[in-house]
């Protein structure tokens, strides 16, 4: 017997070319939709991979009859699912169910069939990610418009923390120095005591933008349910759009604030950036290893299964994608009278970023992030470790927000523009976590780090310098909001809870545990060391 006559008599061929596309489905469309590279020696370390085990296994089959290979074949399809979707486990076993039950009807014609399909997916996938990619970048009118008012641009800056939030250490008052001496080339007001009631950006965000400040834990709630972050009321976009701007917005997949009735365009960037990964990394067993991490780690359930032996996640892979800003950049001039909404992934982790916005993954993936997720986030020396990672990342926020206000003044539109640069929370780099549990350990240090956020606006014609006022999120966008429309709260219909003393909600309970602190105390237990 020939080996072609070996090879189409026991179905090797088949068996093995339909476990290759079984697993080459989900990497594909991984790689297409966060457009990587497929022609790099890592994706083809991968294929070889794939290529191997499947062959291995298709000749392990050889003796065995076809409800075996069935059985095998139905299970690798349900753990590709798995892999490539947030199905709930009821839902994966329903496709488990189901394909079993197909399988037996279909007998020998099983693989074929299967074979088949998995084609026609890996082909759909390929042509579904370039139609997204059109979705999620619509394209603005081109059409010159006379603006009756310049362009609003506001940016969230995640995880960048206020002036007077940041530590006593030399290099982060440094920092402080530069935010300072930025802005104010820039015209900004900076409000240094401005912060956040609450220590994570659904929670944060959702309520300042609908300026609320309830003790709701609207981000376990979505946690719990497996839900898409999503921030569909947005009391903020619908006074804007009132006043006459149109409402685009430029996001991650990480929160969505699209949902909101009042936005006119939305253009969505994937995370985390694994284009960084290719450029920024050059071991390619680090290459291959990552992206097989990210692959595992797509779906809930198996990266809540092997989180702890794989580190799937943690490696620490880039979320901001540096065209999220240039996008943003080059539309303002074919829209100036329109308002721009941007969610960027910095200063918050990943820390790859150096001050010259370079790429650096040369660290220990721990570096990286500025806690280890607990109750107890660093010690004193992993703090300070961390922090030297988290200043150059956060100067290279400052620098992309630089090459903006300098395109905008080259256009001539950066005078009139109104300008609004905020962040959610803080650095996240704690001691112990800001959580009912740590009632007992915290300082106010913790809470500078989780709940202090950088406040700067721009107003034509408005008056820059600093002001050292304690005030929340909430407070400030409501006046940013009467200073822009020139109408009062009351006739703008919004109602801003009345804050007489600072507060702020602890995590760990729902509802949310209310503690009135001034933050930004600072008292003698806070040595510059512990700092």
């Amino acid at each position: 017997m020939s080996w072609k006559q070996w090879f189409l008599k026991t179905g090797f061929g088949e068996r093995s070319l339909v476990l290759f596309l079984l697993l080459a489905y989900p990497l594909l469309g991984m790689l297409w939709h966060h457009e990587y590279p497929i022609f790099s020696i890592e994706v083809f370390v991968l294929f070889g991979c794939f290529g191997l085990l499947a062959g291995l296994v298709a000749t392990l089959l050889q003796p065995c009859r076809w409800l075996v290979v069935n059985f095998l074949l139905v299970t690798v399809l349900t753990l590709v699912l798995l892999i490539h979707s947030n199905f709930l486990l009821i839902g994966i076993l329903t496709v488990f169910a189901s394909s079993l039950v197909l399988s037996l009807l279909l007998r020998e014609k099983f693989p074929l069939i299967l074979m088949v399909v998995m084609a026609a997916l890996i082909t759909g996938a390929f042509f579904d990610n370039r139609i997204d990619r059109a979705r999620n970048a619509p394209q603005l009118e081109t059409t010159p418009v006379l603006a009756r008012q310049g362009p609003l641009i506001h940016i969230v800056v995640d995880g960048f923390i206020g002036p007077d939030g940041l530590p006593q250490s030399a290099e982060s008052q440094n920092l402080r120095s530069e935010m300072l001496d930025f802005f104010a080339a820039h015209d900004f007001q900076v409000h240094t005591r401005a912060y956040t009631h609450y220590n994570n950006t659904t929670d944060s965000l959702t309520r300042a933008f609908n300026f609320r400040n309830d003790d709701e834990n609207i981000f376990q709630s979505i946690v719990m349910l497996r839900e898409a972050i999503s921030i569909p009321e947005n009391a903020w976009f619908q006074a804007l759009s009132d006043h006459g701007y149109p409402i685009i917005v430029y996001q991650t997949e990480a929160v969505n604030f699209c949902d909101s009735s009042a936005v006119d365009y939305c253009k969505v960037f994937a995370i985390p950036n694994l284009k960084t990964i290719h450029t920024g990394v050059a071991n390619i067993a680090t290459r291959t290893t990552v992206l097989l991490r990210t692959l595992l780690g797509q779906s809930v359930i198996i990266s809540e299964l092997l989180q702890n032996s794989l580190s799937i996640g943690n490696w620490g892979v880039s979320t901001y994608d540096k065209r999220l800003l240039s996008t943003l950049t080059q539309d303002v001039q074919l829209r100036p009278d329109g308002a721009y909404f941007a969610h960027i992934l910095i200063p918050h982790s990943p820390l790859v970023y150096r001050q010259d916005c370079s790429l650096d993954y040369d660290s220990e993936s721990w570096l990286r992030f500025t806690a280890t997720t607990g109750l107890i986030g660093n010690s004193v020396e992993t703090r300070a470790r961390r922090y030297a990672r988290f200043v150059p990342h956060a100067q290279c926020a400052l620098r992309e927000l630089g090459n903006l206000f300098r395109v905008l003044q080259e256009q001539g539109l950066y005078q009139q523009a109104t300008i609004l640069v905020h962040g959610d929370h803080g650095t996240s780099a704690f001691n112990y976590s800001p959580v009912v549990e740590n009632m007992e350990n915290l300082r106010y240090r913790d809470l500078r780090e989780m709940y202090s956020a950088l406040y700067a606006v721009k107003l034509p014609g408005g008056t820059a310098g600093l002001n050292h006022q304690t005030a929340s999120l909430n407070v400030l966008l409501a006046q940013t909001l009467t200073e822009i429309t020139g109408k009062s709260k009351q006739q703008l219909g919004i109602s801003v809870t009345t804050e007489e003393e600072p507060f702020i909600y602890l995590s760990g309970v729902s509802p949310l545990a209310q503690m009135y602190v001034d933050i930004f105390t600072r008292n003698s237990e806070e040595s510059n060391t512990e700092e």
